[in-house]
């Protein structure tokens, strides 16, 4: 990762898709990330303050828990991992 990007990790066997909620304009930014892979936010320089996920399981689509912060983030490393049978959620790395 370099300075002042956004990735999210996926550590799930399903394919996760979800969104960056940008702070400035107010507009959801969609990702999806295939199983045990990277995605890589194309902008940089943007501020955040929610990362949502929707885990797509062959039972159907079970939401995770989102990362939510009070402060505005314009980068950082997180992580969708599994917490339960059937619950994940949306975890900051710290490094």
């Amino acid at each position: 990762m370099s300075l002042l990007e956004l990735e999210i990790a996926n550590s799930t066997k399903y394919v996760v898709s979800g969104y960056v909620y940008e702070v400035e304009k107010n507009i959801p930014i969609p990702y999806t990330v295939e199983p045990y892979k990277i995605f890589t936010l194309p902008q940089s320089g943007i501020y955040f303050k929610e990362i949502s996920a929707e885990v797509q399981t062959p039972n159907g689509n079970i939401v995770a828990t989102p990362f939510v912060t009070s402060v505005y983030i314009d980068h950082g490393q997180f992580t969708i991992l599994q917490t339960g049978s059937s619950s994940y959620k949306v975890r900051l790395e710290l490094t």
